[in-house]
């Protein structure tokens, strides 16, 4: 792809990513895409050839896929926009390894090491996807599957896991008890979703910087846990 054609898809997906970012996939046109960018609706159907396939591309780069398409304009997926393709590209940016290993053990060597490294992992995760994650919770109620796959065999899942492992530690007395798990456990995410990405979007958290919320998500979290 030549040099001047990568900059104005790159462009065009900047673009794109904010207006379904704040519209979701089904209030979005094309031609807010083209306003946003100044240029006319055609010039989009040069780079991809239809909304379907905007969104796909868009998803594609907010998940860390840099390399061009071999050729334009891009197609639109089999069966419009892909649910599935969304989830695998969110999966392809959630790994969470600390959790996952302090599952498998009865006891912690260290409790504020590990719990540290579990809660940082998280904010690490959520600040990498933010521009992911934004685009899928604004188009989630347009597209069924994708409900589906983010919330139901995504988030809350995961929700069970934290509050699996809180009733672990709290059982062997390495976390205090809490009124409920279930309830810690969603504070803890939505303690982490606002630093790490929220308060991005809220005009009075311009005098936070990103590692003063970093280390001050993780330092509450982790002492308001601790016995």
């Amino acid at each position: 792809m030549a040099p001047r054609a990568k900059a104005r898809l790159d462009d065009i997906i900047e673009s794109a990513t904010k207006v379904f970012s704040q519209k979701g996939f089904r209030r979005t046109l094309i031609t807010d895409v083209a306003a946003d960018l100044g240029i006319a609706p055609g010039t989009i159907y040069t780079y991809v050839e239809s909304k379907d396939a905007l969104f796909h591309l868009v998803v594609e780069r907010a998940s860390g896929v840099t390399t061009p398409p071999e050729t334009l304009p891009v197609r639109t997926p089999d069966g419009g926009v892909s649910t599935k393709d969304t989830i695998q590209a969110f999966t392809r940016t959630a790994r969470l390894t600390h959790l996952t290993a302090a599952l498998h053990e009865e006891k912690a060597e260290d409790i504020t090491e590990e719990l540290t490294a579990i809660i940082d992992e998280q904010f690490d995760l959520v600040d990498r996807s933010r521009r992911l994650i934004n685009l899928i919770e604004r188009s989630a109620h347009d597209l069924p599957g994708l409900h589906t796959g983010f919330y139901a065999k995504g988030r809350r899942p995961f929700l069970r896991k934290i509050e699996s492992y809180l009733d672990a530690r709290i059982a062997v007395g390495q976390l205090r008890e809490v009124p409920d798990t279930a309830a810690t456990a969603r504070f803890i995410v939505e303690s982490v979703a606002w630093f790490a990405n929220h308060r991005h979007g809220d005009q009075d958290t311009t005098n936070i910087d990103d590692e003063s919320a970093r280390q001050v998500c993780v330092d509450m979290l982790v002492h308001g846990l601790l016995p």
